[in-house]
């Protein structure tokens, strides 16, 4: 039985590691500690243009994409996924006609269009894995024009997804997440917003009951009136939740924050409250991420001068 492929970790940041740790340990000191390894892969990573962090955010896209190519022909040969236990629970699967999501970047809408042409290219006995190995040395030499077009194609193909996802719902779809199971929060989408119409109302009439004063009658009255503990958690709860939301980033600087694999960082860097009220712009915040590498710790450092 083959083993089991290793799921490529670490986003483009691991595969510009990958790809540069034997040179960095070559560069350092004889007697190096593994750390100073990291330290100075940081430091290069950070230094990296737009172009050749695009570079490793492809690489990264590649590896994923061969991933799961690789661990869907380990299961079909009887392959058993290696880890943690988990108990058995039901799955709900997506329809058949409910739209499929783009996957796998520019090197995703290349792979897809290019699979059978590859194929005939290679012998007739070839290997599942030949395919995507003989994609790859293509891929790796591919041009400017050729990947800004698949790049292209790859959002036009979200686009598409974005306006098909959203008439399937329309005409009565229950858009269902690939991989939640039964019962698990937030795996369906429902269409119908009357859903609730029809469930019984709870009674609005009030007690007969004298109300106890309420806390402008208190205050009138000359009392002290102190929030009581829920009052101070749900105020807490609720400041949390409006820092939740983020400021407002927009499309152009979630694209390029996008391409430079930090959009995640991009977001949860603008929840912060502190951050939200420095009057930095979107741009500062991605700015402050190119310079620290995509450290989101760092980056908040450097905006609030901390």
């Amino acid at each position: 039985m083959a083993e089991q492929p290793k799921k490529p970790v670490g986003g483009s940041y691991g595969s510009f590691l990958a790809d540069k740790r034997a040179e960095i340990k070559a560069s350092l000191p004889e007697g190096s500690k593994i750390t100073e390894v990291s330290k100075k892969a940081g430091e290069l990573f950070k230094a990296l243009g737009v172009a050749e962090k695009k570079k490793y955010d492809d690489a990264y896209a590649k590896a994923s994409a061969d991933y799961k190519e690789a661990f869907a022909k380990f299961t079909a040969d009887g392959g058993v996924k290696k880890g943690k236990k988990m108990k058995k629970i039901a799955k709900l699967k997506p329809s058949a006609d409910q739209p499929k999501a783009p996957a796998g970047g520019a090197y995703g809408q290349f792979l897809k269009n290019q699979r059978e042409e590859i194929k005939k290219s290679l012998p007739a006995n070839h290997k599942i894995t030949d395919v995507t190995k003989k994609a790859s040395e293509i891929w790796k030499k591919i041009g400017e024009a050729d990947m800004a077009k698949w790049s292209k194609m790859y959002e036009k193909a979200k686009v598409d997804y974005a306006e098909a996802i959203e008439k399937f719902k329309a005409d009565g779809g229950v858009v269902i997440r690939a991989g939640k199971s039964a019962g698990s929060k937030g795996e369906v989408d429902e269409c119908d917003d009357k859903a609730d119409e029809d469930s019984p109302k709870k009674s609005t009439k009030k007690s007969p009951k004298k109300s106890p004063p309420t806390k402008s009658e208190k205050k009138d009255a000359g009392d002290v009136v102190k929030p009581s503990p829920k009052a101070k958690a749900a105020g807490k709860r609720k400041a949390i939740k409006a820092d939740e939301k983020g400021m407002e980033l927009g499309e152009p600087t979630l694209k390029q924050a996008r391409n430079l694999g930090f959009e995640s960082q991009l977001v949860n860097l603008s929840k912060r409250s502190d951050v939200m009220s420095s009057g930095k712009t979107p741009e500062d915040l991605l700015k402050a991420l190119e310079s620290s590498g995509g450290l989101v710790n760092k980056a908040r450092a450097a905006l609030l001068g901390a």
